[in-house]
């Protein structure tokens, strides 16, 4: 839709009000003449290729894309979500939600039939999805082209920040900007049910893609902040909403999951290992880009505060933000909640700039928000020719080889899922590079139980450290550096079979071990370097020492 073609389906009941605050096109009808140029097609659709690049480029470098590849392939086999623990030995019967089934699901089919390159293109497509989805809500709500293209730009950088790679999250930026171009059109349109039914088909898509699926709940506020109050259509907004949480396999415990996932966990706790649950203002100390959005969302109320808005428009959008505020401080992650939070304000704000038409600081921002994809491309580009082009975690290089021995020489004994003690940065990628073995890390890589408690989220260089239920492990692939690796090297019945030394890649050196017993029934006759392993193990020496 252009940014001209809404005014059709707009009632005349918008208040006055609202008209101050999101000023109509001038006599011409169109803004992006006037800002961008008459040529401003030929831009957006530039644009539109930078963004495709940009997704493109990005390496398959998630550590949790390989955990939601063995997810997608375990929903695929069993024809159903998983209830309990899929993978783990260490939490056999314990509750498990997949609750991004739906993109688990998406990226498995894709990599089966397309592989690396079908997933960066998705990535791809999915970034232009925001962007396209940005553009058809400053058209709904008739804001000016440069406020479109300001929030594309910021949209884009923290979408770098909590999504850059390909990852669930990804697709709920998309998804909060549709929600809320839908709950606009049920609020003005003259057709409100077809919009409630869009919008709907919206918040289900997003109830089974992320747990953050209700920040498309946002135009439910917008509703509450409109004076006077649209009682039928918030309500019909609010119905839609309810109806699209619900429709999900999940739809009936999502206290339970909620509970699972964002209940007190060790692992959440400070100092945390994982780099997205560092307190957001801690954060920002080193990344320069999470300082500009944070900056920007800081001060947005303030210039709100001076915007033409109503009270009860400042009090609804304020709680919101200062919502997001504390997701933020609390955790790093939180950043992607304090944004959507902010949104609506910023718009308020951008609004209320003086109007851009040509000159020298028209060509300036359009060089600017075009450099931000070009240049993260050829990042990207130069980090994915470093990683590979395929699903490559950072910890790959350290574990792969030692998942090739293993496929190479052990045939596991039917109808058996043998016991291997890992730790907590290799769990993701060999659950799903080992199918055929139970991790002692569940698929979601954030229950401290998993390995004896603490093992899990303990930092592996930490002393004192916990050792993990080697004693009930049939093999262990574990950094060289944890403790457990000393006991498993002197402990009776154990034996090393391979080890990666650090390189060039390899910041994590790991070996693999694995109990005598269970090796004996499980090596591969075939070749004369298992035969001479078989008989070695009967004659391997023991260091003094052992357990």
């Amino acid at each position: 839709m252009v940014p001209n073609a809404f005014a059709s389906s707009v009632t005349q009941d918008i208040t006055e009000d609202r008209r101050v605050r999101l000023p109509s096109p001038d006599s011409t009808g169109d803004w992006w003449p006037l800002e961008v140029g008459v040529r401003w097609p030929v831009w957006i659709g530039l644009g539109a290729l930078l963004v495709l690049a940009y997704g493109f480029a990005a390496p398959l470098v998630d550590p949790d894309l390989p955990m939601h590849l063995a997810t997608g392939a375990w929903i695929l086999k069993h024809h159903a979500v998983p209830w309990v623990e899929p993978f783990a030995w260490t939490r056999s019967g314990a509750p498990y939600y997949a609750y991004s089934w739906l993109p688990e699901v998406v990226y498995q089919l894709i990599y089966a039939h397309a592989g690396a390159t079908g997933l960066r293109a998705l990535n791809a497509l999915t970034q232009l999805a925001g962007a396209a989805a940005l553009f058809w809500l400053a058209s709904v709500n008739r804001w000016k082209s440069w406020t479109a293209l300001l929030l594309l730009f910021l949209t884009v950088v923290t979408s770098t920040i909590v999504a850059g790679f390909l990852r669930p999250q990804a697709f709920l930026i998309p998804l909060v900007l549709l929600s809320w171009a839908c709950g606009i059109r049920v609020l003005d349109s003259a057709h409100p049910r077809r919009w409630a039914a869009a919008l709907a088909v919206v918040v289900c898509i997003s109830a089974n893609t992320h747990l953050l699926f209700p920040l498309t709940g946002l135009p439910l506020a917008i509703a509450i902040s409109r004076t006077p109050f649209p009682r039928r259509r918030a309500a019909m907004v609010a119905a839609s909403l309810i109806v699209g949480w619900l429709v999900t396999p999940y739809g009936l415990v999502w206290p339970k999951v909620f509970s699972l996932y964002f209940g007190h966990n060790a692992l959440f706790d400070y100092p945390s290992p994982i780099k997205e649950f560092t307190p957001g203002f801690r954060a920002v100390a080193t990344y320069p880009l999470w300082l500009f959005i944070a900056g920007v969302l800081a001060l947005t109320p303030w210039a709100f505060g001076e915007a033409k808005t109503t009270s009860r428009e400042r009090m609804v959008f304020g709680g919101i933000w200062f919502v997001g505020l504390t997701g933020f401080g609390m955790a790093a992650r939180g950043i992607v909640v304090w944004w959507f939070a902010t949104l609506p304000m910023l718009a308020v704000v951008l609004e209320q700039l003086p109007r851009l038409r040509r000159g020298w600081h028209r060509r300036v921002l359009i060089g600017t928000i075009a450099a931000l994809p070009i240049v993260l491309a050829v990042r990207l580009a130069q980090a994915g020719a470093k990683s590979g082009w395929d699903v490559a975690p950072a910890v790959r290089p350290s574990v792969d080889g030692l998942a090739t021995w293993l496929e190479q020489h052990v045939q596991p004994p039917a109808g058996t899922r043998p016991r291997m003690l890992t730790d907590f940065d290799f769990g993701s990628y060999l659950t799903w590079r080992l199918p055929a073995y139970s991790m002692s890390i569940d698929g979601r890589t954030i229950f401290p139980d998993s390995v004896a408690l603490a093992d899990a989220y303990r930092d592996a260089y930490q002393t004192p450290a916990p050792l993990g239920p080697w004693r009930s492990a049939d093999l262990a692939i574990l950094p060289l550096a944890v403790p457990v690796a000393g006991i498993l090297d002197t402990a009776r019945g154990w034996v090393r079979l391979a080890t990666v030394p650090a390189g060039a890649r390899v910041h994590l050196p790991a070996g693999l071990w694995a109990r005598e017993g269970w090796l004996r029934s499980a090596l591969r006759s075939s070749s004369r370097h298992d035969r001479y392993l078989v008989s070695m193990l009967g004659l391997s020496h023991r260091a003094a020492g052992r357990q």
